[in-house]
């Protein structure tokens, strides 16, 4: 951030410019009526769009006029809502298999830091939505943040063998479902965070995976700990990361901040993500 009176640099939270000591206000965003992504309240133009923040052009006034709008249960059950804001959703797939013991606390203990950290940003807070589906010889989808985030409670549930299917199909039918749901979403996001190998075969769902994203239809991607299966994650998709030991700390830094850039890109556009740094890299 930066101060309006004298341009020095700020930081979000301060009440005052150090520099010039002029006072510091807290922007105020409204949704773009065209777009429907967030601008500053001053701003007389969307810039994601280009066209007025605050008014409607007399076509988009006359559609609405003359469209009723259908209210209950029986009118809004499996059609889009008209969200206003771009959403975004991830959707993490977590390996809770034997061998994942070994590293299951820290990962618990960097995911809680990611969820703190994004929470933490106003207009990511928002527009970012997420879910969690454990998995082994079965698949458990959380709907309880706590459930997943007491490292705790966490290590007491690895176990198993590692089944891949189950838990990819569930991540596409949420996906699915999110997309019926808002219509003016970001791509959403899959990453699969797992060791070993699977114990089941894998051939269909990974050509589900390669269906659904040449169409462009979500980013999946793995990320690979300790004695992982390369070959068996490149059949999946083409975006395989290395993790190196079981400090996820650079990882999930570099997922805050891609998320933070996506929901301040508009939708349609391609966001200058960031390098990924320290103890992960993409394994090619």
């Amino acid at each position: 951030m930066f101060c309006l009176n004298c341009g020095n640099a700020i930081e979000e939270g301060d009440a005052f410019c150090e520099n010039c000591g002029h006072k510091i206000e807290a922007p105020k965003y409204t949704p773009c009526v065209h777009c429907g992504q967030l601008s500053e309240e001053a701003d007389a133009l969307c810039k994601f769009c280009g066209k007025n923040v605050s008014q409607a052009d007399a076509e988009t006034r006359q559609q609405s006029n003359a469209t009723p709008t259908k209210t209950g249960p029986a009118a809004t059950k499996n059609a889009p809502k008209p969200d206003l804001q771009a959403r975004m959703l991830l959707i993490f797939l977590l390996d809770t298999s034997i061998g994942a013991a070994a590293y299951f606390n820290h990962l618990i203990i960097n995911l809680s830091l990611f969820i703190m950290d994004v929470n933490a940003d106003s207009i990511a807070k928002d527009l970012f939505d997420m879910a969690i589906i454990r998995f082994s010889d079965s698949i458990d989808v959380l709907e309880d943040l706590p459930d997943v985030t007491d490292p705790e409670a966490a290590q007491l549930l690895t176990g198993g063998d590692a089944s891949y299917s189950a838990p990819i199909r569930a991540a596409l039918s949420m996906i699915e479902e999110y997309s019926g749901t808002y219509i003016n979403s970001y791509k959403p996001w899959v990453i699969m965070i797992t060791t070993g190998e699977p114990t089941d075969d894998i051939t269909a769902v990974s050509q589900e995976l390669k269906n659904i994203q040449s169409a462009d239809k979500a980013r999946f991607m793995t990320l690979g700990v300790l004695d992982y299966d390369s070959t068996k994650l490149k059949m999946l998709t083409d975006v395989v990361f290395r993790q190196k030991g079981t400090d996820f700390t650079s990882f999930f830094e570099w997922l805050s901040n891609c998320i933070k850039v996506i929901v301040r890109t508009a939708p349609d556009e391609k966001p200058q993500l960031p390098p990924l740094t320290g103890d992960v890299y993409r394994d090619k």
